[in-house]
């Protein structure tokens, strides 16, 4: 796996993160959940082509968005 997959895979989540703490309005809501399913996607595509050592650094990518998912639920 490039480099690239794992930085996107992180910059999703970091997004998705600063949507949920930022969403007031209905539409910015529906927004941030999108983009909560688009980082996962993207956890999902960078773990299928990744090493072992990248895989840990995604584990912990994905506990942030989980933490992120559970508290805007």
């Amino acid at each position: 796996m490039s480099n690239q997959l794992l930085q996107e895979a992180r910059t999703a989540v970091e997004l998705a993160e600063q949507m949920t703490q930022h969403a007031v309005t209905p539409e910015e809501m529906q927004a941030a959940q999108i983009q909560v399913e688009k980082a996962r996607n993207n956890l999902l595509s960078a773990f299928a082509n990744s090493t072992t050592a990248q895989k840990e650094q995604l584990e912990e990518i994905q506990q942030s968005l989980n933490q992120i998912d559970n508290e805007y639920q």
